[in-house]
């Protein structure tokens, strides 16, 4: 005769429920929790955007000076070489500034847009901004179109001085065109990154200053 052991009913396991993702402040939405909110960096990209534009009404301001000392050498006026040198260092220094400017500002570009890709709302909505996207590359050509115009309109020391001198009038005109052109789109980013850091304020992921 064969005893049976009575056998254990199994209860049926129940599928894991998948959790919902977690939503936080300021419009993030994952299952990983976000980096906190910087807005440190969005207030020093402002300021860095503030000295671009400066710098670059720097360079505005220099090459209009030496529009006005060459435009004075071709009408008769007079002028020594010590006025000449002050002119052209004018706009070297000028130029030095922005270059200064220009890689500190796209130095904290860069860090905002690795932050906001790694989750730092913030910085997301400020780097996915396409102003601002626009601005980086527009700031980018701005660079290499300053080298060509140096190139372009370098000086022919077979030319003729009054050729010469229109040379350097029309290099500092294309120069000004394009730095304000820089300067409105500078002030497109400063713009956008104040409004972001506002709105984050109002929905208080960012504690007002």
């Amino acid at each position: 005769m064969n005893d049976q052991m009575p056998t254990t009913p199994t209860t049926p396991t129940t599928p894991a429920t998948p959790t919902a993702p977690t939503t936080y402040a300021y419009g993030f939405s994952s299952q990983a929790a976000p980096l906190p909110l910087k807005p440190g960096l969005a207030r020093w990209l402002v300021g860095l955007a503030a000295a671009g534009i400066a710098a670059r009404l720097l360079i505005i301001a220099a090459c209009a000076n030496r529009i006005s000392f060459a435009d004075n050498l071709l009408n008769g006026g007079t002028g020594t070489l010590d006025d000449a040198n002050q002119a052209d260092r004018l706009v070297t220094i000028s130029s030095a500034v922005s270059a200064v400017a220009f890689f500190a500002f796209l130095g904290v570009l860069i860090v905002v847009n690795k932050r906001g890709k790694n989750g730092d709302t913030l910085c997301a909505a400020i780097s996915n901004n396409s102003a601002v996207k626009l601005t980086s590359r527009v700031y980018l050509i701005s660079v290499v179109a300053s080298v060509f115009l140096r190139s372009a309109f370098k000086q022919d020391d077979s030319a003729s001085p009054d050729d010469q001198i229109h040379t350097i009038i029309h290099g500092d005109w294309a120069s000004i065109a394009l730095n304000v052109v820089v300067v409105a789109f500078l002030v497109v980013v400063i713009t956008v990154t104040r409004r972001e850091l506002a709105n984050a304020k109002t929905a208080g992921a960012v504690p007002a200053v």
